[in-house]
């Protein structure tokens, strides 16, 4: 049974059992890795959702979309992958994402904590902390994010990094600087390893 587990500090609720050690017991507004989405969405309000933002295919295999979320108010947007042309819409990633515009500081305070209790849920996942990387997307160099990788039994992971944007990108693109926190199951990563790598 899965129990509520409030990152009190930051304000973030997850759903987890007590120790857990499988994505699925992980929650982002109530909605878990290997759900159909259509158990949280018509399938009339998915398809709205992709009109206003054009989701991303990943070679014709894998879509992901970004929404506004359903029931919480603590996410500005939830991203969601899926397999391309599955009519069940099967999870195999949710991300929550919170915008800190002109607050980065408070977006590393929000990181370290959503840390510190994921590293209470899940004790026996491999914490990776890869510190500032530079952006891909920048090519001045001036934009980067920070992150924290967790790697569970089984292969899934759990990502959480802060995105810092210039000043040129935020007001290029109405790139706003945020916490992302993003569940991906085994199977959706052994596909962007054997894609993009």
């Amino acid at each position: 049974m899965k129990k509520l587990l409030a990152i009190i500090v930051s304000s973030l609720c997850f759903l987890s059992n007590s120790q857990a050690n499988n994505i699925k017991d992980f929650q982002i507004d109530g909605i878990s890795i290997g759900d159909s989405l259509l158990d949280h969405y018509t399938l009339d309000q998915i398809q709205k959702a992709q009109k206003i933002r054009t989701p991303y295919y990943h070679k014709d295999k894998f879509v992901e979309f970004e929404t506004k979320p359903k029931k919480s108010q603590l996410y500005d947007s939830i991203k969601f992958t899926y397999k391309q042309n599955d009519k069940d819409f099967k999870l195999y990633g949710i991300a929550g994402i919170i915008d800190f515009p002109k607050d980065f500081n408070k977006c590393i305070e929000t990181k370290k904590n959503a840390v510190t209790d994921i590293e209470k849920v899940f004790p026996d996942a491999v914490k990776t902390d890869y510190g500032k990387t530079l952006s891909v997307y920048d090519k001045s160099k001036k934009s980067y994010f920070i992150e924290t990788n967790f790697l569970l039994k089984g292969g899934s992971r759990i990502r959480i990094y802060c995105e810092n944007w210039s000043d040129e990108l935020t007001k290029k693109n109405l790139w706003r600087d945020n916490l992302s926190i993003i569940l991906n199951d085994v199977i959706f990563l052994n596909f962007l390893r054997s894609t993009y790598n």
